[in-house]
């Protein structure tokens, strides 16, 4: 979509105008990679040793992101759209509710 590969009419709702639907991918991208950087640090693939502490947090707050992606989801009226993304975050759920629990 942020290419102009996809119709954003296709996945938004006509509602929003191409530029929204831009701003608002940009930011959720922003988030999943701040996200994904604090979850490196937590699993120890990124060994930066002053952040550990934060990283604890956000891997909570990675666990309570993936529940309310996986809520919003069930709200979706395509099939495909369960049939996919709902078991990708029961997948994520797990692993970052595992992750969290882990010390470090």
């Amino acid at each position: 979509m942020a290419y102009g590969l996809l119709p954003h009419d296709i996945i938004w709702p006509e509602s929003m105008g191409a530029e929204e639907v831009k701003t608002y991918e940009l930011i959720s991208v922003g988030i999943t990679a701040l996200l994904l950087f604090f979850t490196l640090i937590k699993a120890r693939i990124i060994e930066i040793y002053a952040l550990e502490r934060i990283a604890n947090g956000f891997a909570w707050v990675t666990v309570i992101y993936s529940v309310l992606m996986g809520l919003e989801i069930t709200s979706e009226r395509t099939f495909i759209e369960h049939l996919i993304f709902i078991p990708i975050s029961v997948i994520l759920v797990i692993s970052s509710a595992r992750l969290a629990i882990e010390r470090i």
